[in-house]
């Protein structure tokens, strides 16, 4: 797998944009903006052709960091767009959605495996849980794919494995949208206005797509 290293700046702001889905996710309340810096190794990328052996799609583990913190926040990928590296880029921050069984399912993923050895293939059960992808050449990870997202949608319908606090999203027209980790319960929104605080302290490290 490979690690990309990521620096992740957050800000907050008073005004977000009314918008606030990427695919199937619904999100709730706006907790200002982050700001994120990619960076790619592109020897140590693994390939998985989807759909025909014309589209080669890439994805891969990755590091991110919050306000300048040495530990890294987790992040997965839930947007088919192309990676942007390099330059900073300015997302609008959410919260999902409680009640939304999409969302639950997806953070279930998320937080089930954001520790795993497993977590590439995490992805792309997210990924295709939100139709990101709809074929896999490989039938060995197709299985995979599917035990994990049975064992997500089964867990998603007890109230005891809504893990959706545990997650933001990170989104932005034309660009990916991304699911990032907390480590600690979403704060009140006047909280959020408190610069100079960082936001919650994000952890962890994560995968992303490219497509060629």
């Amino acid at each position: 797998m490979r690690k990309l290293g990521v620096a992740v700046l957050i800000s907050i702001f008073l005004l977000c944009p009314v918008v606030a889905s990427a695919n199937s996710i619904t999100t709730d309340q706006c907790l200002g903006t982050v700001t994120l810096v990619l960076s790619v190794n592109a020897a140590e990328t693994e390939k998985v052709v989807l759909d025909d052996d014309s589209v080669h799609n890439y994805y891969t583990d990755y590091e991110a960091f919050a306000n300048g913190s040495d530990t890294p926040v987790e992040i997965f990928c839930v947007e088919d767009e192309a990676a942007h590296l390099g330059p900073k880029i300015e997302y609008s921050l959410y919260t999902l959605a409680s009640d939304d069984y999409t969302n639950k399912v997806v953070a279930w993923i998320a937080e089930e495996y954001w520790e795993s050895e497993q977590k590439t293939l995490a992805q792309l059960a997210i990924w295709w849980y939100l139709e990101v992808i709809e074929n896999v050449d490989d039938m060995l990870l197709v299985e995979d794919i599917y035990d994990i997202l049975a064992a997500a949608e089964y867990a998603a319908l007890d109230p005891s494995n809504d893990y959706t606090n545990n997650w933001f999203l990170a989104t932005l027209g034309g660009e990916q949208d991304y699911l990032i980790r907390a480590t600690a319960p979403v704060p009140e929104p006047a909280t959020m206005l408190l610069l100079g605080t960082g936001l919650v302290g994000l952890a962890g490290a994560s995968r992303k797509k490219f497509k060629k």
